[in-house]
């Protein structure tokens, strides 16, 4: 709950207002925008949740949704600057869209 993450968060969430979709909707569509992910593990606490990802899977991002993101937080890195754990080096990002 980082003051930086949550203007991040905020600014994420008018973009995809603009662009007529939840916020939810675009992190799962980013999620699977990534051609080295093959699925999302759901945790819904409630049915009307699950209902909003099945929602999500018809969102597509396109270039200017991936741009958004790079710019807000560089590939490879948290929205914490800086820190990756070397634990679990980040292998990349690699966006279906072109």
């Amino acid at each position: 709950m980082r003051p930086g993450s949550l203007r991040i968060a905020q600014q994420l969430e008018e973009h995809a207002r603009r662009k007529g979709m939840k916020l939810a909707h675009f992190a799962l569509a980013w999620v699977l925008n990534n051609a080295l992910v093959t699925s999302v593990l759901a945790g819904p606490r409630t049915f009307g949740q699950w209902r909003d990802y099945l929602a999500a899977l018809e969102r597509r991002l396109d270039t200017e949704d991936e741009a958004l993101v790079d710019r807000l937080v560089p590939r490879g890195h948290s929205s914490t600057p800086g820190y990756t754990d070397p634990k679990y080096p980040v292998t990349g990002r690699v966006p279906r869209t072109a």
